[in-house]
């Protein structure tokens, strides 16, 4: 009695149609269940893995100052305050800082995607403030499913080296 054992590498063409299908889906179900986002923001405190890059949030400082002249009168007869005392110029000066508000460090944390190939750009001050956050990506999902499309059939095609000539009798 012959026992034959089948190759683990030798499917038929059915099995690898399977098998393509599988990794197509597999694919799929990756791309739709990692979400759209790329960076994320957590507080620093939370996060358990070191960030693509640390910053603050702004905090606005912000400076008035009031000038104001007044003409005072005075009754002549017992000193006392008199009701035509008036504003004569007011001014008001403004100016805004922005500062890190140290409380709270935040986080920035790149999260890759098999299926995009991104870009991404920052900048942060020397006061630690995020400035810029440029983000390029572009979704790669239909050149993956389209070269595992093609997989099985360039398994399953003959090689060159496997096709014999054929003499003409």
């Amino acid at each position: 009695m012959k026992t034959r054992f089948s190759s683990p590498c030798k499917k038929n063409k059915m099995e690898w149609i399977y098998t393509g299908i599988g990794l197509m889906m597999i694919v799929l179900i990756t791309g739709l269940l990692s979400g759209c986002a790329v960076v994320k923001t957590d507080y620093s405190s939370q996060s358990k893995k070191n960030a693509t890059v640390y910053y603050y949030l702004p905090e606005s400082l912000v400076k008035i100052r009031a000038s104001v002249k007044v003409a005072v009168v005075y009754n002549a007869d017992d000193s006392t305050l008199n009701e035509s005392s008036k504003v004569i110029e007011q001014s008001f000066e403004t100016s805004t800082e922005m500062i890190a508000d140290t409380k709270d460090l935040l986080s920035l944390n790149y999260r890759p995607n098999a299926l995009m190939a991104d870009d991404i750009k920052y900048a942060v001050n020397a006061k630690g403030l995020l400035e810029t956050v440029n983000i390029t990506t572009e979704d790669r999902t239909a050149a993956i499913i389209s070269k595992l499309a093609e997989a099985p059939g360039s398994y399953l095609a003959p090689q060159p080296e496997q096709q014999k000539e054929l003499t003409p009798l």
